[in-house]
This record gives structure tokens, C-alpha cells and sequence, in this order.
């Protein structure tokens, strides 16, 4: 979907480099997508009907998203309400994560405080990523849009945020996020950081991107407390 701005914005990316056609890449979504829509209706009919549902959730979602949920001019005019929704997908898919090993989880409320951790936290690495000085004017990244400070805030307030979430699942019992916060404290001090002097750009998204994937690993510490 983003073929035509990566042309000008990101020319080594395959697409734009002519190493695969639009059309192969198109088959092959269309083929992924299928293939995914049979894994959910394996589950569902198969083995359980919650694993089901929350695949079959995230991959209609995960369609929307791919046809920018056939409002795309309307959603490119609100930059902040483009990102979220495009983060939401994070919540079935969490979910469908832990129900694997707990089918009941996602009655529990500390499931629901481990896919806003994860979620926030992928908010904030989406803007952090777009906190480049140096992205070409047609990528229109948040800096651009926002401005660097705007950015980097609400990167910061997404970061702090899942830190929160983070912390209540520490006091219920979940030591696993320990590491978590570590790298997510990190995180939140360099996007501060950048935020103020335009520095360390490369240090804090990589510290966010590690925060998103210590986020997703402790769910699997989060199944043993049930």
C-alpha cells in the first residue's frame, strides 16, 4: 500500500528496487491471507472455539488494516487516530497468544493489563522509529508532522504508560517483567532525551523495539500464574 511513497522515501526496500512485482507481492498477501483464514476456521472448528474467534478477529483486522479500512484518505488527515488504529490489532492477537495455554485468560483481568502493556508499548516504538532528522520529506514521518518535542512526548507518554501497566502486573505477582521495566525505563530516558537535544536516536528506538519484544515473552511468564 505504501508502494508509491517508497519510490521516493525508502528506494532499497524490494519492492521499489524491482527485486519482486506489485502483482507477486499482491498474490502473496492474498495466499497469506487465505491460509490464514483456514488456520482460524481449523481452530475454531477444531480444537477451541475462543483461539478461533481471536485468530479470526485478528486476521479480518489485520485485512482492514492492509486496505487502511477503506477510509484511507480520511485516516491520512489524523496522523495520531492512523497510528492507534493500526495498533489495535495487538489486542486479539495478544490475546490469541495466551489463550494457546490458557483458554480462560482472557476473563482475567491481568490478561487485559498484559495486552495494554504490549500495546502501549508498540504505540511508542511506532512513533519512536519516526523520529528521524534525516527521513526523506515524502515519508511524512510523526517529526515531520508533529514536530520533534510532540513526537517524542507522546512516544515518552505511551512508554510510561505500558511502564505503569507494567508495575501493577509486578505487584500481582509477576516477576518476569522485571527485566521488562529495566529496558522499558531505558527506553523512556532516551526518548526523553532525544525529545530535548534531537539525540541518541538510533539508542532509544532501539531500547523501544526491545521493549516491545520483552513485552510479548512475558506473557508466557504470565500463563504460569494461573
Amino acid at each position: 500500500k505504501d508502494f508509491e511513497k517508497d519510490k521516493l522515501a525508502n528506494p532499497g526496500r524490494p519492492l521499489p528496487r524491482g527485486l519482486i512485482s506489485t502483482k507477486e507481492m499482491v498474490r502473496a498477501i492474498g495466499g497469506l491471507f487465505a491460509i490464514l483464514l483456514l488456520l482460524s476456521a481449523a481452530h475454531l472448528l477444531l480444537l477451541a472455539q475462543l483461539q478461533g474467534l481471536l485468530m479470526a478477529a485478528s486476521v479480518v483486522y489485520l485485512w482492514l488494516m492492509y486496505k487502511e479500512f477503506y477510509i484511507g484518505a480520511f485516516l491520512a488527515g489524523y496522523p495520531l487516530l492512523y497510528a492507534l488504529s493500526h495498533q489495535i490489532v495487538g489486542v486479539p492477537l495478544y490475546l490469541y497468544g495466551v489463550s494457546l495455554f490458557a483458554s480462560l485468560f482472557a476473563g482475567q483481568e491481568l490478561a487485559w493489563v498484559y495486552v495494554g502493556v504490549n500495546v502501549c508499548a508498540s504505540i511508542s516504538y511506532e512513533f519512536t522509529r519516526k523520529l528521524k532528522a534525516d527521513a526523506h520529506p515524502a515519508a511524512l514521518t510523526y517529526r515531520q508532522i508533529y514536530g520533534l518535542h510532540k513526537s517524542a512526548a507522546i512516544a515518552a507518554f505511551f512508554q510510561a504508560l505500558s511502564i505503569i501497566l507494567a508495575v501493577s502486573m509486578y505487584r500481582s505477582g509477576i516477576s518476569a517483567v522485571v527485566p521488562l521495566l529495566v529496558v522499558q525505563g531505558l527506553a523512556l530516558l532516551l526518548i526523553v532525551l532525544q525529545g530535548m537535544r534531537d539525540a541518541h536516536q538510533k539508542a532509544s528506538e532501539g531500547f523501544a523495539a526491545l521493549a516491545v519484544l520483552f513485552a510479548a515473552w512475558v506473557g508466557v511468564f504470565t500463563v504460569f500464574r494461573f
